[in-house]
């Protein structure tokens, strides 16, 4: 796992997926409140706590303990304690209150869940009636980096499994080579 989230984590990484310019994109403001699904070690839950600043609140939902642990010691590195709320739960289960969230962050996460119905449904719930959903994933074809590609959904595909869940698509953002990203609106 140490391996792993070096990768996850490396200086390789920032760029050809930067993290700040990917946050930035995705319409980030101070004072959101923001879950980032997937968060892992927080290779995005850094960049969007800075964002938010101390009126916002950055919920990583993460169920790798491996993952928490090493995001807990980030956190506390760069003094993020009270904008950074950890999660332990599964994102099918993420126990936020219903409506209290601004926009529902994912990346290289939506290929990894099995029970896309109940993903859907649970950000359905937790979004405000105008919250937004950014998802990035990996494109649909061979990649020297990511998972294998029978893993991998194209957007076509994942931007309609969304649509289908009550979300609209609102704009597609460039995230670098490998992956595609899009914002979507949830539906009144």
């Amino acid at each position: 796992m140490d391996d792993f989230i070096s990768r996850l984590m490396s200086e390789e990484r920032k760029k050809w997926q930067n993290p700040e310019r990917i946050v930035e994109l995705a319409g980030i403001k101070e004072g959101m409140h923001v879950a980032d699904i997937g968060s892992g070690p927080g290779f995005f839950t850094v960049p969007i706590a800075r964002k938010v600043g101390m009126k916002g609140v950055v919920y990583a939902v993460e169920k790798e303990r491996d993952m928490i642990v090493y995001l807990k010691k980030r956190i506390k590195q760069e003094g993020l304690e009270k904008t950074v709320r950890i999660v332990n739960l599964p994102a099918e289960r993420t126990s936020l209150a219903s409506s209290s969230i601004d926009l529902v962050f994912m990346a290289n996460v939506f290929h990894d869940i099995n029970d896309h119905k109940a993903l859907l449904k649970e950000l359905n719930r937790i979004l405000k009636d105008n919250g937004t959903v950014v998802n990035i994933d990996w494109k649909k074809r061979f990649t020297s980096q990511g998972p294998p590609l029978q893993l991998r959904i194209s957007m076509k595909e994942e931007v309609s499994i969304f649509e289908r869940s009550g979300f609209r698509l609102v704009k597609r953002i460039k995230v670098g080579p490998y992956h595609y990203g899009f914002v979507l609106a949830k539906q009144p």
